[in-house]
């Protein structure tokens, strides 16, 4: 087997996937290509959905808006450097530890020592998302577009909205799935 790492997912990709039971390998795939291939999309997407609505007169911008936006830029910002550690150096040691234990060989090693660490610091970063998602939840009653005549804005709270899901999902799957079997794995267990 060469040293490049391959993330598939194959047939374990379905909806109603058994993500706790499919191979590592599989799970983070699956990742990559639903939660951090949709983030890749739609973050810059919502960003120019901003610039559109912030660049109107300032009188005619709701007042939340500003707040609502610096939100999400600021998660956008989280989001994207969470992507690249995740898919440099979280992801790829996993899949080192479970190859390693399926071939039955020795638990690899990393500069960063125990997987623990990164891990700590990418449920650190889920916290700090989730609470971007309350509070842009909070600025817009729910995503609710009751009332607005604003295409651009129904637009905004639709594309957030679906942010916001994806986002659940995806630190789900990390937090309650990904997360602990690393650490099983490089315990041997």
């Amino acid at each position: 087997m060469g040293t490049q790492t391959v993330f598939t997912d194959g047939a374990a990709a379905a909806a109603n996937a058994d993500w706790g039971a499919a191979p590592v390998e599989h799970l983070i795939g699956h990742i990559l290509k639903t939660h951090h291939a949709f983030l890749r999309e739609q973050l810059p997407r919502i960003e120019g959905m901003f610039d559109r609505i912030l660049g109107k007169r300032p009188d005619e911008i709701c007042g939340f808006v500003p707040t609502l936006a610096n939100t999400f830029f600021g998660l956008k910002a989280e989001l994207e450097s969470h992507l690249m550690k995740e898919e440099m150096i979280l992801f790829p040691h996993i899949v080192r530890l479970a190859r390693a234990r399926e071939a039955g060989e020795e638990t690899p090693r990393a500069g960063f020592g125990s997987v623990r660490g990164p891990i700590a610091v990418m449920e650190h970063e889920h916290e700090s998302g989730n609470q971007a998602l309350e509070q842009m939840r909070r600025l817009t009653d729910g995503y609710a577009m009751k009332n607005s005549s604003c295409p651009n804005r129904r637009e905004l709270f639709q594309a957030l909205s679906e942010l916001d899901a994806d986002l659940v999902e995806h630190i789900r799957l990390e937090n309650e799935i990904l997360h602990p079997r690393a650490i099983r794995l490089e315990a041997g267990a």
